[in-house]
């Protein structure tokens, strides 16, 4: 994963990194109260989410490289490359449709880090001014905001670098601080584990699905990379680090406190140094992590106005508007986790269970058919007869291109064009040698493990078999169900907390004391 000597591109590393900050704290300090509310089965529900999202998630850069190989042309679309896939496979009313998605999710998306990140700055400064310092997270949310304009305006991935670096760092210590205070903090004697429920698994699967969801921001960032094939390496890199974090932080939480943590693990926590440090950089990170995932948003948003990619003072203009506007919205919601477990069961769902397999498969249907190439009469085994090759038997797509000019320019006894000319006797006693069925094997079973991560080494040439289609169906089923239950419950527990719980917009003081109390 050495950096790339593109500056202007990303490599698979800063692509990790960004992916990271896309995930940010939020699966270390917000996550881990969802989990345990699921019983001994909340891990296992964890894992479950984590590998539909990598696979879907590589199912969209899959789609990227077969969009850009059936139509060059959609290059020129990649400020808003998700719909421009939806455009190419279900016409321009789909495009529509996941382009409104798209936004709502991330300018959703915005708004618990916004509370978060503001009422860490309220409990941060209570703890450090011995209680002397009450200022309000709804006043702190507007300042956030403001401070966030300029830092909004920079451009796309690959100019952010410097903010995936810090943030990243940023995760790391985080982690580390969170851990040290949970294991220097009083346990509960016997901590109480509650039992599976269906409202807690739902409620669960909507937190995770949006603090675990990258596929509004996933495509942007394989259209930075100096090697867009290599996107599922970085997937699997970042799941793999920032999925190690949330498991060790759930485990410590789980053993220790049960279910008496808050949807906030910081809070309830005694105060101290490393408490301190921690909430600081939590609110630091959750900031930067707001760069990169907005750009998604901003860039369909500017395309739209006819915003040029350079930067423009109408840049600036747009930008900031959206981010006060978010700031405006997060003044009008009680608690962060229901705004997560909303957006993430009634926007992201969609994007990650529904949408990408079903792109995928209209894209293999739209790819060419197997060409079938004769290559003359040959003897095999002692049978002598016409023979045909078929170009799409385990190749990658960017071999595809190779094989077929390879295959054309076959002699009449199917050797390939200056190549050595091999007898039909000598090919006889290539087919039948040991060695021969050893490496054949061995290249299916590597070609097999590489297809798990790699967006363009796999089978992906024509119309999908019987088995891809039967998985592809299952798992859009299980999408529609899941969102639905999820939205289900999380609206009805929206009802529920926002009767008792005014927003900052209809009383600052009560809000205020809510989160104090729900601290302690």
């Amino acid at each position: 994963m050495a950096i790339s000597a593109t500056s202007s591109s990303l490599s698979v590393l800063f692509s990790t990194l960004c992916i990271i900050d896309l995930f940010g704290v939020f699966p270390i300090v917000a996550l881990p109260r969802a989990i345990i509310g699921c019983g001994w089965l909340g891990i296992p529900l964890a894992l479950c989410i984590f590998g539909v999202q990598v696979y879907t998630a590589i199912l969209l850069g899959r789609c990227w490289l077969i969009a850009e190989q059936l139509n060059p042309e959609i290059a020129h679309k990649s400020r808003y490359p998700y719909a421009a896939i939806a455009e190419m496979t279900f016409g321009e009313g789909a495009s529509i449709m996941v382009t409104y998605l798209l936004d709502l999710t991330v300018f959703g998306g915005g708004i618990p880090n916004l509370l978060v990140a503001s009422q860490n700055l309220q409990m941060l400064g209570l703890k450090a001014s011995q209680w002397n310092f009450d200022f309000s997270f709804c006043y702190w949310m507007l300042i956030l905001g403001l401070v966030l304009c300029p830092i909004m305006w920079l451009g796309s991935p690959k100019d952010m670098k410097w903010v995936a670096l810090t943030s990243v760092g940023t995760v790391l210590s985080v982690s580390v601080l969170t851990w040290t205070s949970l294991l220097t903090a009083e346990p509960i004697v016997s901590p109480h584990i509650p039992g599976p429920s269906w409202e807690a698994f739902c409620i669960a699967y909507g937190i995770l699905a949006f603090q675990f969801d990258i596929h509004p921001v996933i495509l942007t960032v394989q259209v930075d990379m100096a090697e867009k094939k290599k996107l599922g390496h970085a997937i699997l890199g970042a799941f793999s680090v920032t999925g190690s974090l949330f498991l060790v932080t759930c485990l410590i939480a789980f053993f220790r406190f049960g279910d008496r943590v808050r949807y906030n693990l910081l809070q309830g926590l005694p105060p101290s140094g490393a408490l301190l440090a921690d909430e600081l950089l939590v609110t630091v990170q959750i900031c930067l992590s707001m760069v990169v995932s907005g750009t998604a948003l901003f860039q369909d948003v500017e395309h739209k106005l006819g915003v040029p990619k350079e930067f423009t003072w109408k840049r600036c203009v747009v930008r900031s508007s959206l981010v006060l506007l978010a700031v405006l919205l997060g003044e009008t919601v009680p608690r962060f986790d229901l705004v997560m477990g909303l957006i993430g069961g009634a926007l992201t769902g969609p994007l990650m269970f529904i949408l990408p397999p079903l792109f995928y498969a209209r894209l293999r249907a739209m790819q060419p058919q197997p060409v079938m190439v004769a290559v003359g009469s040959t003897t095999f085994r002692g049978l002598r007869s016409n023979l045909a090759t078929i170009l799409d038997i385990h190749t990658s797509v960017d071999g595809l291109e190779d094989l077929r000019s390879r295959a054309l320019s076959a002699d009449n006894y199917g050797t390939f064009v200056n190549s050595t000319t091999t007898s039909p006797h000598n090919r006889d006693e290539i087919f039948d040698s040991p060695r021969a069925h050893l490496l054949q094997n061995a290249s299916y079973f590597r070609d097999r493990v590489l297809s798990l991560v790699s967006v363009d080494n796999y089978d992906a040439i024509g119309p999908m078999r019987f088995w891809e289609k039967l998985f592809t169906a299952c798992l859009v089923f299980a999408g529609v169900v899941t969102t639905v239950l999820s939205t289900f419950y999380t609206l009805r527990g929206t009802i529920e907390y926002a009767t008792f719980v005014p927003p900052c917009i209809v009383n600052v003081t009560v809000a205020s004391r809510a989160v104090i109390d729900n601290a302690f």
